[in-house]
């Protein structure tokens, strides 16, 4: 089935595109972006799963395709959803910059088209992107059945990176990220790593996990940052592989933050951007991930 809180998004961010109020509108986009992520999140781990799973050597060819079909899917839906921020915020913009009639023989009726295409525009993206969720779900829900009929080996993932969306400049953050063990056998030796990246520079911090069960997760937190615009989190397990993931944070009055359009409305915020680039690299994560495994599995 198709995700109930995005769908009654979308038919908000459709009524506000219809009434003209683009500042409603964008700030429901924003709420898009955050479920977007919660999904992206959720969905990282399983994806994470069935590309372990695949690694097993007793597994069947039936097996393997019904994995394969979650991959593949993953990728599909991450890319339906950066195609639904870029265009909705491409649309929005140029609903934003529509000049206002003053001729007074037009009909009034008129200045209401571009609102109603708009509309129209917005809920054929949100259709698609909901169909895809649906195709996505399914895949996945076969993919849950076959992984509990086999053991899966140890493999660390990066489940979530807790960061502001946006921050002032100089202002003090916490940052946390949360690491998994998907598989079913223990993982040994996990270490994490943080790389924080302000202004092309980097600097390093790092954990040490341990032991994790199958299954268990585990949360590490970082305070006082400041002024850091890239969060790249990597776990490592001596048998359990590597992940890694990243998430970006809009520095706001910084003068050398290139990401945002200067000539864009504020309106319109530049993390929308960010997260449709962050669902265009999770399609790259899981098509990674599909690729390795089918390395392993040749080998």
């Amino acid at each position: 089935m198709s995700d109930e809180t995005i769908g009654t998004l979308i038919e908000d961010l459709v009524s506000e595109a219809q009434t003209g109020d683009i500042e409603a509108a964008t700030a429901i986009l924003e709420d898009i972006v955050d479920r977007f992520d919660e999904l992206r999140a959720a969905e990282r781990s399983d994806i994470r799963r069935s590309a372990a799973a695949r690694q097993n050597e007793d597994i069947e060819d039936e097996t393997i395709a019904e994995l394969t079909g979650h991959l593949q899917t993953g990728a599909e839906t991450q890319m339906s959803r950066a195609a639904f921020l870029l265009e909705a915020v491409s649309i929005l913009h140029s609903l934003e910059s529509e000049e206002p009639t003053e001729k007074e023989d037009e009909p009034e009726e008129a200045t209401q088209e571009p609102a109603e295409d708009v509309a129209g525009e917005l809920q054929e993206l949100g259709d698609r992107v909901q169909t895809q969720q649906e195709t996505y779900e399914e895949a996945a829900t076969r993919a849950a059945e076959t992984t509990t009929e086999t053991e899966v080996p140890p493999q660390v993932a990066v489940e979530s990176i807790e960061a502001p969306n946006t921050a002032d400049a100089g202002e003090s953050f916490d940052i946390s990220a949360t690491v998994a063990n998907v598989g079913d056998q223990t993982a040994e030796d996990v270490r994490l790593t943080v790389d924080l990246y302000t202004n092309g520079d980097k600097e390093e911090r790092t954990a040490t996990v341990g032991t994790l069960n199958g299954g268990e997760t585990t949360s590490q937190e970082w305070s006082g940052i400041s002024n850091v615009e890239t969060v790249v989190v990597t776990v490592e397990s001596a048998n359990g592989g590597s992940d890694g993931s990243e998430t970006t944070i809009l520095i706001e009055e910084s003068q050398t933050d290139g990401r945002l359009d200067q000539e864009a409305d504020d309106s319109i915020p530049g993390y929308v951007i960010g997260s449709a680039l962050a669902s265009l690299g999770g399609a790259g994560y899981v098509l990674k991930r599909r690729l390795d495994a089918d390395e392993d599995s040749e080998e």
